[in-house]
């Protein structure tokens, strides 16, 4: 028999975490430009593209991370905060 919570994931290690420094403002998540430098789902990014709707839902949007080191999505409610860099 499996170990409790064998099917969770482990964090991918490819991602980015949060860092400490900087200003950040709470933006909803439908103002979130690309080129904006987010924080969201636990993770620091520079939004390459913004996917909306996602996944033919007009509640749900996808930013888009893409780097030479990496590609993710990361789905929100259009309704949802995220931290956004300032200056």
């Amino acid at each position: 028999m499996p170990a409790p919570d064998s099917h969770r994931r482990a964090p991918d290690a490819r991602l980015t975490p949060m860092s400490e420094s900087g200003s950040w403002t709470a933006t909803p998540a439908a103002e979130v430009q690309p080129g904006d430098r987010v924080r969201h789902a636990g993770h620091e990014f520079t939004v390459a593209r913004v996917d909306r709707p996602f996944l033919g839902r007009d509640g749900m949007l996808c930013f888009i991370e893409d780097t030479p080191d990496r590609w993710a999505a990361y789905p929100a409610p259009v309704a949802a905060e995220v931290q956004v860099a300032t200056g």
